[in-house]
């Protein structure tokens, strides 16, 4: 896909008129768990970050191990949608914590 052309894009079946309307064509390559691991990692407002954050608000410091990063980051690769991943594992995996957090919290005033 990387070199494909309009006429290979028409073999493969897409309409001429629709290809011209797509100015610029790119493909991607997928993430590797080096790739969502520096996400994590360096990323602004990044999925965890953001997570420590919401449970700072209440008091809580929530902190991920290097091991945990990265065992999340090779989970996102076998989802194959890229850097949301991190974001679907990190919510699922915290969820029942997340939504709790008023009531588990004493004299909680958010």
């Amino acid at each position: 896909l990387h070199t494909a052309g309009t006429e290979d894009l028409v073999k493969s079946g897409m309409e001429r008129e629709f290809l011209g309307r797509i100015p610029v064509r790119v493909a991607l390559s997928g993430l590797s768990a080096d790739d969502l691991y520096s996400i994590l990692v360096n990323a602004e407002q990044s999925a965890n970050s953001q997570l420590m954050e919401d449970f700072r608000r209440y008091g809580i410091k929530l902190s991920f191990t290097e091991a945990a990063l990265r065992a999340i980051a090779k989970k996102a690769v076998k989802e194959e949608t890229g850097a949301r991943a991190l974001v679907t594992i990190l919510e699922n995996s915290l969820r029942r914590f997340k939504f709790n957090l008023p009531s588990l919290v004493p004299n909680c005033k958010e």
